[in-house]
């Protein structure tokens, strides 16, 4: 090579470096002046004047500094260097993240509100006989980088060199670091105070802002985790493990301190304050702080399972926010399940794979109705009739549902005409009815719909089925939509001619508009307005929310203003709450309580019945062995504890829940509750003017929608009558929460003391009582007591016993008069019913009950016990005593000898026991003479009841 060439490389070289340490610029040393104002965004309290650009790095020595929503975002900054005054960040975005080896120091104040303050690794008080304070009250701060190992030093920094004291506190909103949080140093001087107060921050991650590296605390002698709790707790600082691998952990070295109080309230409980993603606590010395009562706290730190955890525990009675609920009784509820598609109900399931829907569905669930499609295939033309458009399957599936559940009812609604003609415009019935020219232009003519509807219900008779309620525009109603359709006058010629022409019996009770939204369908209701005759066409006020426009209080008030008081309103549709909406199919079932406390007394989801890709549905699969999700069992465990049940007032409910409701069935009040947030929420639960039964009330949770069953566990009831729970974050709980009646007490009956029974056998009881309990009980046994008194539509408890893995079984009641034999009682129809739970083994038992319809009176109780399905002749469980609510018997004032009446004839034996008392209460041992004699009011039998006595006899 010679010199011209190589002369020519070292010029190449050197401008190619030229270039190179251009492009490593960092900018200018900005300082903060505060010449002008405290504005950030103002240049003029900069020097230079021309503010701080991309690169720069930021100096402030003292002043105060605002950065708020005004300052909207920054340059991207390369570092802060605060050696004292404050700085305040309510809004906008701070970027702080230039230099990926760049750090910042904090040796002044620090208050964030608001905003996104994204900054690589940080030091705060790291400067020798310096305090650094950095305060987290809102907002987001991410620390997004490390320099050294650390993203975050709290009285150390990256040299390792003496430091001062290091303050990061976290009262609210969020804070991330991408890797090491360093409190302290091994062996140079330095204070790190990490503090958490309560349970209001969003987020409090370590090793979380990058989801690139693993969380790790290091913390060091004199240094202190602070920690408040608040009636919520706290919220833990969560290490993560973002590779997967056990490269997380926590370290606490000799002569940390752990310093813990209440930040409001004295409440008592055990906290989680800090958990490692598959990683381990090392506990190297750690130490309350002097300053803590150690008769009241103590830690432990717990790493026996996939993540170490701290844990910090208060002794006295645990804190929690408060559910208050009311005494009132609200609407009365019913709920369907919705069949009113039917893809392949004979074509993709067998006969007992029918059966086994058809026991799910019309059984388990206890159910109002059924909603079944009116076919459009049926009569496309007029007059020209296809009856396989409804034997095919509709018809077989409404002989299952019958079959399983003779008490079943049928919800009619008109499907699309495009399911039975590809492309037609939508139209729920034929075009002959709807005036569909083919182009989706609608001149609708009420007189063919009613012949149309008249046919259908005739021809569900025919088959012997009733149709009891009868939607008619199934989301094809006039508002919110152009051309001819279904109006409020419709709807009352519709119902007049149907009223004029059926049988008073088969006439079914009429549900609309069934709207797309809640919006258009206030719309319509309101349109109602126009005459009487058209509001009293309306039965049941109905919506869906397939489109979200409105809101469902928003249509529930506007069939309250439009329509009488006691209108029922139903969503016919529940849309939202499925597997496939993006939202978490557990908690999204907030879509059902928002109808509740809104006033729906009507629900149901839409569809019961789909494949795995059809996220809305309840049961699945149905082209292989069909099977139950989790929104089946939520929905079951719903209807089956307030179906023909009360909704309840919510007095008082925390904002850390996002829905909450509460019913009530009998005496067995099912209070709801959906944490869709991360934190777990203590909670006492209170009902207003009434007793809970026991000391613990089960609970189910649900979480992971995998789960579908739920977990079930027994939450304590404390001295003051309250329940209280744990609610973990992102779950589902129903309570299912037995109360004494109101008006009269319960009287417990031992199963044992029978007086006919079919079937049972005696045993030794494992229950709490220690008495006998009737075992083997088979499909068809059963047990009879006579002489009960009953008061008007009471209720019944049992206490049952029953293992994993049985057959389901259910307790039927059935009421005689006294003396009637026990085939004619069984021969009536059951009052009350109600399934028994798995509860465990068969000595573990549980109180469930059943809502009895009848009048008051004495009566002679038959139990029958019935194996749901086919028999398999294997014992259901085991029955250890019944309740009743039984009315103390009146109390005829006067009436000494007992007789019933009172006379002259009780005059002798009032005389008596006045002076011969001993005597008297031997000869009337059910006479309490302080009550039945107690004339004059006074609370005891003496000489000052002789008056009153002889006045009430005279009629004085």
């Amino acid at each position: 090579m010679n010199l011209l060439s190589r002369f020519s490389i070292h010029v190449c070289f050197a401008a190619v470096l030229g270039l190179f340490f251009c492009s490593l610029s960092y900018g200018a040393d900005v300082y903060w002046t505060g010449n002008v104002n405290n504005a950030w965004e103002n240049n003029g309290n900069w020097s230079p004047t021309t503010g701080p650009a991309d690169t720069d790095y930021i100096y402030i020595s003292s002043g105060t500094v605002n950065f708020s929503a005004s300052s909207g975002t920054s340059a991207n900054l390369r570092g802060f260097r605060q050696t004292g005054g404050a700085l305040n960040i309510s809004g906008g975005t701070l970027e702080v993240a230039q230099l990926a080896s760049a750090y910042s120091s904090f040796d002044g104040d620090v208050v964030q509100t608001g905003g996104v303050a994204t900054i690589n690794a940080v030091q705060i008080g790291s400067a020798v006989g310096e305090s650094g304070s950095y305060e987290v009250n809102g907002g987001e701060l991410r620390i997004g980088r490390a320099s050294g190992v650390a993203s975050l030093y709290l009285g150390a920094n990256r040299q390792y060199s003496a430091s001062g004291t290091g303050n990061l506190t976290i009262a609210a909103g969020t804070v991330v670091t991408r890797s090491m949080v360093k409190l302290g140093d091994a062996t140079a001087a330095g204070t790190g105070n990490f503090t958490v107060l309560g349970s209001q921050p969003s987020q409090i991650g370590v090793g979380g802002a990058n989801d690139d590296i693993d969380g790790v605390w290091h913390q060091h002698s004199g240094s202190s985790l602070i920690v408040r709790f608040d009636v919520g707790g706290c919220t833990p600082i969560f290490l993560h493990d973002n590779s997967n691998t056990t490269g997380t952990s926590a370290t606490f070295e000799s002569g940390s301190l752990l310093d813990v109080d209440h930040l409001s309230g004295d409440g008592g409980g055990t906290w989680t304050v800090m958990e490692v993603e598959n990683g381990d606590i090392i506990d190297n010395g750690l130490a309350l702080a002097s300053s803590v009562d150690a008769s009241v706290w103590s830690f432990e730190i717990d790493n026996s399972g996939a993540n170490g955890k701290l844990l910090v525990t208060a002794v006295g009675e645990q804190a929690g926010f408060d559910l208050v609920v009311g005494n009132m009784k609200q609407q009365k509820m019913r709920y369907g399940m919705d069949y009113e598609r039917l893809w392949y109900w004979t074509g993709g399931l067998n006969s007992s794979e029918r059966d086994l829907i058809a026991k799910w569905s019309a059984i388990d669930t206890r159910i109002d109705y059924i909603r079944v499609a009116i076919n459009s295939a049926f009569e496309l033309e007029k007059g020209d009739l296809d009856f396989s458009a409804y034997t095919n399957k509709i018809i077989p599936l409404m002989q299952e549902m019958k079959d399983a559940n003779p008490d079943i009812k049928f919800f009619a609604s008109p499907r699309p005409l495009n399911e039975a003609i590809s492309g037609a415009a939508w139209q729920p019935y034929p075009r002959w009815v709807t005036g569909d020219d083919g182009s989706g232009n609608f001149d609708f003519d009420w007189q063919e719909c009613a012949y149309y509807l008249e046919d259908y219900i005739e021809l569900m008779k025919s088959y012997g089925f009733k149709i009891s309620f009868l939607d008619m525009t199934n989301e094809w109603q006039s508002t919110g939509f152009s051309g001819s359709r279904i109006t409020t006058g419709d709807v009352r010629d519709i119902v007049g001619y149907l009223k004029a022409n059926l049988d008073p019996a088969d006439m079914p009770l009429i549900v609309a508009p069934s709207a797309w939204n809640y919006s258009q369908g206030a719309s319509w209701i309101d349109s109602l307005d126009i005459s009487q005759a058209r509001r009293d066409a309306v039965d049941i006020a109905s919506c869906h929310n397939t489109n979200r426009t409105g809101t469902a209080q928003q249509f529930a008030d506007k069939v309250r203003e439009i329509l009488p008081a006691d209108t029922e309103i139903w969503n016919t549709e529940v849309h939202g709450w499925k597997s496939t909406s993006g939202e978490n199919e557990t908690t999204s079932f907030y879509y059902m309580l928002e109808k509740i406390r809104a006033g729906f007394s009507g629900l149901n989801g839409w569809l019961a019945l789909g494949t795995t890709n059809q996220g809305h549905c309840y049961i699945l699969n149905p082209s292989g062995t069909p099977t139950r999700n989790v929104k089946y069992f939520i929905f079951k465990k719903l209807s089956e504890t307030s179906n023909y049940g009360n909704a309840l007032e919510i007095l008082l409910e925390p904002a850390q829940l996002s829905h909450t409701a509460a019913l009530i069935k009998g005496n067995l009040m099912t209070v709801w509750v959906i944490n869709q947030g991360t934190s777990d929420v203590p909670l006492f639960i209170t009902p207003v003017g009434r007793t809970i039964s026991e000391s613990d009330v089960k609970r189910t949770r649900w979480t992971d929608p995998s789960d579908v069953e739920g977990f079930v566990t027994r939450e304590s009831v404390n001295s003051s009558g309250a329940l209280w729970s744990s609610i973990p974050g992102e779950s589902v709980c129903c309570f299912e929460v037995l109360l004494d009646p109101e008006d009269h007490p319960y009287t417990i009956i031992q199963a044992e003391d029978e007086d006919d029974f079919s079937g049972l056998q005696e045993e030794q009881s494992g229950d709490d009582d220690g008495t006998l309990n009737q075992g083997y009980i088979e499909d068809g046994d059963w047990a009879r007591y006579n002489d009960i008194r009953l008061v008007e539509n009471s209720a019944m408890r049992f206490r049952v016993a029953r293992p994993a893995g049985r057959d389901d079984g259910w307790i039927e009641v059935y009421l005689g008069s006294t003396g009637a034999s026990t085939a004619s009682i069984l021969a009536g129809t059951p009052v009350g019913k109600v399934a028994v739970p798995e509860t465990g083994n068969w000595q573990e038992y549980e109180t469930i009950e059943a809502y009895i319809e009848s009048a008051a009176g004495d009566y002679d109780v038959v139990l029958k016990f019935d194996e749901v399905g086919s028999t398999s002749g294997k014992s259901l469980f085991n029955f250890n005593w019944l309740s009743v609510v039984s009315p103390e018997p009146t109390v005829l004032l006067g009436d000494a000898n007992d007789d019933g009446v009172f006379n002259n004839g009780d005059i002798g034996q009032f005389v008596n026991a006045l002076l011969n008392p001993t005597i008297y209460q031997m000869m009337y041992p059910n006479v309490d003479p302080n009550v039945r004699l107690d004339m004059n009011g006074d609370g005891f039998f003496n000489n000052g009841d002789i008056g009153a006595f002889v006045s009430a006899l005279t009629g004085g």
